[in-house]
């Protein structure tokens, strides 16, 4: 097995509001191996942006804190770093794609620009030859004639070209590892199915690891080796992505593949977790999940679950782990 490319321990992310403080992020540990494809899933509110800017150490302060923790890439803990050298390892040694390239793009420079700044910051080229080779990151993303997409400004562009705008950034500097936050989530279908077999091409041919953040895990098996679910901060399966979607883990796993339609579903109403997502700030005690789990015992309400194995780098953190429907 490859060795680990990104370790989380113990992270826990502190966010305060007018109600009080509530700990929204509680990863135990997690492992993003060297080259491969990993799916970080889980419902809105769940922790998945929060983790890829804690990973960043990017996690606003007022109102959010990392309270404790380590961030480990390439040898080093990256939240004992100093701002400077951090600095240099976003963008360079990690690429972030986010949710709206209209977040992340300049509005008053054109996107050639933009992409020539980062070349001429990380990698210390000069003008032309950074304008040279950002009309051929455009061109790598498939943006047909990248001299005059490159002469653009972000508005005139649509949100697919937006976004591989913004992964021609991601890639410019040969990043170790791509953190894509719910990358598609603002695009139609199509565009949505362009941009995943995008990424997915620039992947094998660069061979960067690549963190895919998204809501469906569906959609993340197809083109992910491993998967992690997060509910209420708190990671409850990891595992091979067939392992995983299996369904023999953890229920809330079992809830959400049971939401999925399917072709040939002749039923009218889809299954459906019946209750909400915890208040950070006065979590349930145990496991969180067991308001909502129709297998919840006294002992899920007395005491943090505690990570089962249930087969080769699967494993899940629950009491009643691996238990028949």
């Amino acid at each position: 097995m490859p060795a680990p490319l990104l370790e989380l321990k113990g992270l826990q992310v502190e966010f305060t509001t007018f109600e009080g403080r509530g700990v929204t992020l509680d990863i135990d540990r997690l492992e993003v191996l060297e080259g491969e494809s990993f799916g970080l899933v889980g419902e809105s509110g769940s922790g998945k942006s929060l983790t890829a800017l804690a990973t960043l150490n990017l996690v606003p302060n007022p109102p959010g804190r990392i309270i404790r923790g380590e961030v480990w890439f390439q040898g080093r803990d990256l939240l004992r770093l100093p701002p400077r050298e951090m600095g240099r390892v976003r963008g360079a040694q990690i690429a972030a794609i986010f949710q709206d390239p209209m977040s992340s793009l300049n509005p008053v420079f054109t996107v050639g620009e933009q992409v020539t700044r980062v070349l001429m910051h990380h990698q210390r080229l000069d003008r032309k030859t950074a304008y040279r080779r950002a009309v051929e990151l455009l061109e790598t993303v498939r943006l047909s004639d990248p001299e005059t997409v490159g002469r653009k400004y972000p508005h005139e562009l649509s949100g697919g070209m937006r976004q591989r705008v913004v992964i021609a950034i991601a890639l410019s500097c040969g990043a170790r590892l791509l953190i894509a936050d719910e990358a598609t989530r603002n695009l139609d279908v199509t565009i949505q199915a362009g941009i995943i077999d995008l990424l997915t091409e620039l992947k094998c041919r660069t061979g960067i690891t690549v963190l895919y953040i998204a809501n469906n895990p569906a959609v993340v098996a197809e083109i992910c080796d491993r998967i992690g679910l997060l509910y209420a901060g708190q990671l409850v399966e990891v595992g091979p992505s067939a392992a995983v979607l299996a369904g023999g883990g953890h229920p809330y796993t079992r809830a959400l593949l049971a939401a999925i339609p399917r072709v040939g579903d002749t039923r009218e109403v889809l299954e459906v977790t019946e209750g909400f997502p915890p208040d950070p700030i006065r979590p349930p005690p145990g496991c969180r999940f067991h308001p909502r789990c129709r297998r919840a015992s006294p002992e899920c309400q007395a005491a943090t679950p505690p990570a089962v194995t249930l087969g080769p780098d699967h494993r899940v953190y629950c009491h009643h782990a691996g238990w028949s429907a």
